[in-house]
């Protein structure tokens, strides 16, 4: 290479890189300054992320905010339920994992959550809807309405509860009771002309009856199994129907157990203080009449007692049993039922009355009257 071309190249060079910087500077030029706020947005993006709390985003669009799915509601967690395909199908293998499922269900289930749990899957089954004596119940195949039906067996919850208190009570009998007691039941029924396990029966056809009931076969007895076998109801289609429920049964199942508690109290002071007014009238009795009378006083106190906090309990169970009837869950229409009918009967109390009729109230009284006592001897001890 000569001297002269040798000199050339840094001069090319430095044309060269003069275009270019003239190009950047007109890039520069076209591009627009970031303003303020857009500053502050790549301070942000650049600076380390600090946790902070979520704000509620306000407005539509882009710049509201990506919107929160909802929740499902309880009845559209339920999974499709299609007969054609049972959860327990009806061989040996799925019979054995129904019988199963039911034992783990049973084991820790109280009386009235087995009739929600009956009625929820027979619902449709038993056409309990009926309003007409339409249906054919039992081994005697009887003629009942759907209402009918259902009346017996919730008035039976408050039977199989009352034969656990005399079987002793507590977590043993919680669930289920022994021969004795459920052949006391089936006494009960058959005295009270009930349809529901009525049915005088010899020695020998109890025994038979109370094997076919054992479902489980704990040598005990549920009243969910009674009901199974009364019925006469496959033990896989029962487990492979879908159990429904909704936020606003749960809401009325709360506000009326809370009633029912504040009835059995009140039942169970009124219990108190009449045993004590009939003690005081016995001749040589210890009850002298001074505390005959004052007891009488606060019974009279009692009866006439307001009822607000009860109402406004009544009141909530109300409201939620509309709403859950607007629903589309069709597998919570026996809990629906049952809550239904209770807050019925609750709604009938009243406080003043001088006696109530054995049932889920009277059953309500027996416990906290049981409970007081227990109380009154931790306290002397």
């Amino acid at each position: 290479m000569s001297a002269e071309e040798e000199e050339n190249v840094p001069a090319e060079e430095a044309v060269e890189e003069a275009a270019e910087e003239a190009k950047e500077e007109e890039a520069a030029e076209v591009l627009p300054k970031p303003d303020e706020d857009q500053k502050a947005v790549l301070a942000d993006i650049k600076a380390p992320k600090k946790a902070k709390k979520k704000k509620k985003s306000k407005g539509k669009g882009k710049k509201g905010g990506k919107k929160k799915k909802k929740k499902p509601a309880d009845d559209e967690k339920e999974e499709a339920y299609d007969p054609n395909k049972p959860k327990y199908p009806k061989t040996e293998a799925g019979k054995k994992k129904a019988k199963k499922a039911f034992g783990k269900f049973q084991k820790g289930a109280s009386y009235q959550e087995q009739v929600e749990f009956f009625l929820n899957a027979m619902w449709d089954t038993l056409n309990l809807t009926a309003k007409k004596k339409t249906l054919s119940v039992g081994p005697d195949k009887a003629s009942m309405s759907g209402k009918t039906v259902c009346v017996e067996i919730y008035d039976s919850i408050a039977k199989f509860e009352e034969y656990a208190q005399d079987g002793g009570g507590g977590p043993k009998n919680a669930c289920d009771l022994d021969e004795f007691q459920t052949a006391k039941y089936f006494e009960s029924q058959d005295k009270d002309g009930k349809v529901l396990c009525g049915k005088t029966m010899t020695r020998g056809e109890k025994t038979k009856a109370f094997k076919l009931i054992d479902v489980d076969n704990n040598k005990r007895f549920s009243l969910l199994e009674v009901l199974i076998w009364f019925f006469d109801i496959d033990i896989c289609d029962l487990m492979s129907k879908p159990q429904g429920t909704n936020e606003q049964l749960k809401i009325a199942e709360k506000a009326l157990k809370e009633a029912l508690q504040i009835i059995g109290d009140l039942e169970a002071e009124k219990s108190e203080k009449r045993e004590i007014i009939a003690e005081s009238k016995k001749p040589d009795s210890k009850v002298s009449g001074v505390k005959g009378a004052k007891a009488a006083a606060e019974l009279a106190q009692l009866e006439s007692k307001d009822p607000t906090h009860l109402n406004r309990l009544l009141i909530t169970a109300e409201a939620a049993l509309r709403k859950a009837k607007k629903s589309k869950n069709l597998f919570a229409m026996g809990k629906q039922w049952v809550l239904s009918y209770e807050l019925q009967q609750a709604k009938n109390y009243k406080p003043g009355n001088k006696k109530i009729g054995k049932g889920r109230f009277s059953v309500s009284a027996t416990k906290a009257k049981k409970r007081k006592k227990k109380g009154k001897k931790k306290a002397k001890a």
